[in-house]
């Protein structure tokens, strides 16, 4: 169960966003900072509060973490399961997030090599999963409009991306 904090008012939440931005200013002017374990840090303490009703804290902590690694000179993280930043460790989310903004960086480098003609599937490297799609006799368009049963989806998925 994850016990989100109560901070009573606006002010509280104020005082939350502030101590989050003091406590990442602080750790960014101490020698060796590690940006990947800052950015995944800020993210986790970001999304852990849950400082407001509605949706979009994930999207929300994540934009701020790709902020704080382009500030720092570094790519966007492109992390492959974003649920982790609650259920990792954040040595394990420090570590998915510097991978992420690697890989973001070899798109970046493979885009500017290649050109606005490159082939997603080539640029994602996801030409391997779409090899074992069609092998497994998957659908031409299986993104319809409509319904969609999100643990099929779940669960292709996985089956996708495990090694062959």
């Amino acid at each position: 169960m994850i016990v989100y904090p109560t901070f009573g008012s606006v002010e509280g939440t104020r005082e939350f966003h502030e101590s989050l931005s003091e406590g990442y200013n602080d750790a960014r002017r101490q020698p060796g900072f590690d940006p990947y374990r800052g950015a995944a840090e800020l993210q986790k303490r970001f999304i852990s509060a849950h400082a407001w009703r509605g949706d979009f804290h994930g999207r929300h902590s994540r934009i701020l973490m790709n902020f704080a690694l382009e500030q720092a000179g570094e790519s966007p993280s492109a992390v492959t399961e974003f649920d982790n930043d609650l259920l990792a460790s954040s040595a394990q989310w420090t570590d998915e997030v510097r991978a992420g903004s690697q890989r973001y960086g070899r798109w970046q480098r493979t885009l500017a090599r290649s050109g606005a003609d490159t082939d997603p599937l080539d640029l994602f490297e996801l030409r391997p999963m779409a090899a074992r799609y069609e092998e497994m006799g998957g659908r031409p368009a299986p993104f319809a409009p409509g319904y969609h049963d999100s643990e099929e989806y779940a669960q292709l998925h996985a089956r996708l991306r495990a090694q062959p």
